[in-house]
């Protein structure tokens, strides 16, 4: 670390720095300075204490071995104990019990143990793992004489043995639940993987969805354009040379434009079968009887007033005491000679009332053009009494207005002057 060096060390390791490191590994036996193995370790334990202090770092690996067991276990206990007490950093591998036994219980110390798998070494350290020795099983390994290596099973005590045998499916299992971790970790990073590659397929998909769309809008401009100037022509020269058979053909090229960009909106009529003589029905928003039915037009009586209207333009119908059928005078359609039928109804009725004059001639500009395109006859605009202001602004503009074949002032029945009807 000190010469950056990289360390197999997981990514939020820490490695503290020290100002004096000791380490006693290795066999440093000779025979010529009458050292044993014990005695040569003993050298190394002696200057590691000397050494001892909170910046330093001391290294003991198999510490007490090469002596009695009991002995050796007991003198590697009072060696860290010495260690920690003066605020050392120690590392040291054991294969003595009652020390392992002493870093579960110390909480200065923690306890960790090497990953065996069949026997075999995976070089991995894991926390809180009390490792056991793997002398038979490294015996096998080493091709030792099966016959011996059962003996010396044979010569563990009963509880060793068990002991063994836990420890061995212990780590079998703790091995297990590593590998399950490792291939689920691995199972959400594909799946991480995954979901970001359909994110960004979904947000490609998206844009292009977006371009499509705005070339769409586009061409549909250009030809909502195209179609403007053809009609503007059209009604241009219209209105140049007017005749019969030019509107009709202006009428159709609107009609033919409207269905070019509109849905259609058409309401089923009211079936004739469905009105009986008497009921109840909606019209102009209120609700009057049914006196007469003339084919496709009935009569209907509303605050003491009759008005004659289109089955279609009729709502909801309600028998009230619905008399016979035949007690109902059904009449053959009446065929009027003296120009269009000019009976309000609520799709051909516009309220103009509080508007202002610029925005009422732009109102009535736009419902004009809706009723010529649904081929209605005339039209009636509700502008009131008041002071007349508005009533003059509206029939001024009409006497120089394309809409309207011609126009008046409401009659008794059609509403009276707060009316003006348009003949289309």
């Amino acid at each position: 670390v000190r010469a950056g060096v990289p360390i197999p060390a997981a990514p939020d390791s820490r490695m503290d720095w020290f100002a004096v490191v000791r380490a006693s590994v290795g066999d440093l036996q000779a025979v010529s300075s009458d050292l044993s193995t014990f005695s040569a370790q003993m050298v190394q334990v002696r200057e590691a204490l000397g050494a001892a202090g909170e910046s330093t770092l001391i290294l003991l690996d198999e510490i007490g071995v090469g002596t009695d067991p009991a002995q050796g276990a007991a003198l590697a206990q009072a060696v860290v104990e010495a260690l920690v007490e003066a605020g050392t950093r120690v590392v040291t591998t054991t294969h003595f019990a009652d020390l392992k036994d002493l870093a579960a219980r110390d909480p200065r110390m923690q306890l960790s143990g090497a990953v065996f798998a069949d026997g075999a070494p995976t070089y991995r350290i894991e926390a809180d793992l009390m490792g056991h020795s793997h002398a038979l099983a490294v015996a096998r390994e080493m091709a030792v004489p099966e016959a011996v290596v059962v003996r010396a099973r044979t010569l563990l005590d009963s509880t060793s043995r068990r002991l063994d045998d836990l420890m061995q499916r212990l780590e079998f299992e703790r091995v297990e639940v590593s590998q399950a971790a490792i291939a689920q970790a691995e199972q959400v990073r594909t799946l991480s993987v995954q979901a970001l590659a359909l994110d960004k397929r979904a947000a490609k998909l998206d844009a292009r969805r977006d371009r499509d769309e705005g070339k769409a809008l586009a061409v549909f401009r250009e030809r909502l354009k195209a179609q403007e100037m053809d009609l503007k022509r059209l009604i241009s020269a219209l209105q140049t040379n007017p005749n019969l058979r030019d509107a009709g053909e202006v009428l159709a090229q609107v009609k033919a434009s409207r269905l070019a960009v509109t849905p259609s909106t058409s309401v089923p009529e009211t079936p004739v079968s469905a009105v009986g003589l008497g009921d109840r029905v909606q019209v102009l928003g209120g609700v009057g009887t049914v006196v007469s039915i003339q084919g496709e037009r009935v009569d209907v009586e509303v605050r003491g007033k009759r008005l004659r209207v289109r089955l279609g333009d009729l709502g909801e119908a309600r028998p009230q005491g619905r008399k016979k059928q035949s007690a109902v005078q059904i009449l053959p359609p009446v065929v009027l000679d003296d120009g269009p039928a000019c009976v309000r109804t609520l799709s051909n009725t516009i309220d103009l009332r509080g508007m202002r004059v610029e925005e009422t001639i732009d109102a009535i500009a736009a419902f004009l053009d809706d009723l010529i395109l649904a081929n209605q006859p005339s039209a009636f605009l509700l502008h009131g009494h008041g002071t007349g202001a508005l009533k003059s602004a509206i029939r001024e503009w009409l006497r120089t207005s394309p809409y309207g074949r011609d126009w008046h002032a409401g009659g008794p029945t059609e509403g009276g002057d707060a009316f003006t009807v348009v003949e289309l």
